[in-house]
C-alpha cells in the first residue's frame, strides 16, 4: 500500500446528548434504532416537499452519533437540524478533524480484522471506525475507514501489513489497497450508488435518486420530514425512469452525455467518473441502444445495481 488518499468529497457532523436517536428518528427517512456499534445505516434528510437535501451514513461513535455527508453540506443540514432541536436535549457539531479514508479489499481476510458484511462497523481502535460500503465490483470490497485524519492512515498502514502477513502462503489471502478519490467515486457509480452535493441538493426526490428501493429510505418506520410525500410515490405511483450505472470501455469525460435510441434528446448524467456515469434513464434501458453522445462508436453498458433485485 502506497500513499494515503482521503476521501475529501465527504465531511462529518455528531449528534450526542440523551435525545440525539429519537431526535434524528423524526428528522430523517432512516431507522435510527438499527443504528448499533456493529452496524451503519443509510439515510437522507429531505425538505417539506420531500426532496433530498442531503445524504447521509450514520454510525455509533461512543455514546454519539455520527453523520457522514457530501463536502459542503454540513452546515446547510445543520441549519435545518437546529431548527427542529430547540426542544431537544442534544448537541449538533460539524466534526472538521474527522475524515473518511478508503480500502479496496480482494480476497477475503482472515480474522475479524475488517467488517463481512454490507454496511457492517468493526472498531479498529478507539478512534477509528472501518465500515463496509456494500459497494465494489466481483471480487473487491469497498472499506470506509472513519476517524481522525492522521489516526485513519496510520491504521490504513497498519490493517494492510496485518492482513498480508495473516496467512504464510505464496499468495495472501487478501490484499488491500488504498483507493484514489476517482475511483472509490467509479466503483459507487456502478454499484448505483449517487450521493447529493450542493448542487443536486433540494433538486430530486428519494425515487429519482432510487433512494427508494437502495435502503436510503426505511417505509417501516414512523414519521419524518418530507414523509408523507415520499410515502406516497413509493406506494401509488411507478416511476417511469430510474437511475442507472452506465459503463463505457473508455474513460469519459466530465461533460459526457448520453444518446439514447428511444430520445431524441441528450440525457446528461446526474455524475462522471472514469468509465462510468449515472444517469435517468426510461425503464428498460438495456433493451435499447445507448450510445455516448457525439460518438456512436462508443457503446454503453448498463450495469444493475444489486438493489434492482430485491
Amino acid at each position: 500500500m502506497t500513499g494515503s488518499t482521503q476521501l475529501i468529497q465527504f465531511e462529518f457532523i455528531r449528534v450526542s446528548g440523551p435525545d440525539a436517536r429519537t431526535f434524528l428518528q423524526g428528522q430523517v427517512t432512516c431507522d435510527t434504532t438499527k443504528i448499533t456499534p456493529t452496524q451503519s445505516v443509510l439515510g437522507a434528510l429531505c425538505n417539506l416537499k420531500g426532496r433530498v437535501i442531503a445524504d447521509f451514513r450514520a454510525a455509533q461513535w461512543g455514546e454519539d452519533i455520527l453523520l457522514r455527508v457530501g463536502a459542503g453540506l454540513a452546515d446547510p443540514v445543520l441549519a435545518v437540524l437546529k431548527k427542529y432541536a430547540v426542544f431537544s436535549k442534544l448537541t449538533l457539531s460539524k466534526e472538521a478533524e474527522l475524515g473518511a479514508l478508503g480500502l479496496l479489499v480482494t480476497g477475503e481476510p482472515e480474522g475479524t480484522s475488517l467488517p463481512s458484511a454490507p454496511h457492517a462497523v468493526i472498531s479498529l481502535s478507539e478512534d477509528v471506525l472501518a465500515i463496509d460500503s456494500g459497494c465494489g465490483e466481483t471480487g473487491t470490497r469497498c472499506i470506509e475507514l472513519w476517524g481522525s485524519k492522521t489516526s485513519i492512515q496510520s491504521d490504513a498502514a497498519l490493517l494492510a501489513t496485518s492482513i498480508s502477513t495473516e496467512s504464510d502462503k505464496a499468495i495472501p489471502v487478501a490484499t488491500v489497497a488504498v483507493a484514489r478519490q476517482d475511483e472509490w467515486i467509479r466503483l459507487e457509480i456502478l454499484s448505483g450508488v449517487i450521493h447529493i452535493t450542493p448542487t443536486l441538493s433540494e433538486e430530486y426526490t428519494p425515487a429519482q435518486l432510487n433512494y427508494d428501493i437502495s435502503g436510503v429510505v426505511d417505509f417501516k418506520k414512523g414519521c419524518y420530514t418530507g414523509q408523507e410525500i415520499v410515502a406516497r410515490m413509493f406506494y401509488r405511483s411507478t416511476p417511469k425512469k430510474r437511475l442507472y450505472p452506465l459503463s463505457a470501455d473508455t474513460q469519459l469525460a466530465p461533460e459526457a452525455e448520453v444518446a439514447d435510441s428511444a430520445s431524441e434528446e441528450m440525457i446528461k448524467p446526474l455524475i462522471v467518473a472514469g468509465n462510468a456515469m449515472l444517469a435517468q434513464l426510461d425503464i428498460d434501458p438495456a433493451s435499447r441502444k445507448l450510445t455516448l453522445a457525439g460518438d456512436p462508436s462508443t457503446e454503453l453498458t448498463v450495469k444493475e445495481p444489486v438493489y434492482f433485485a430485491k
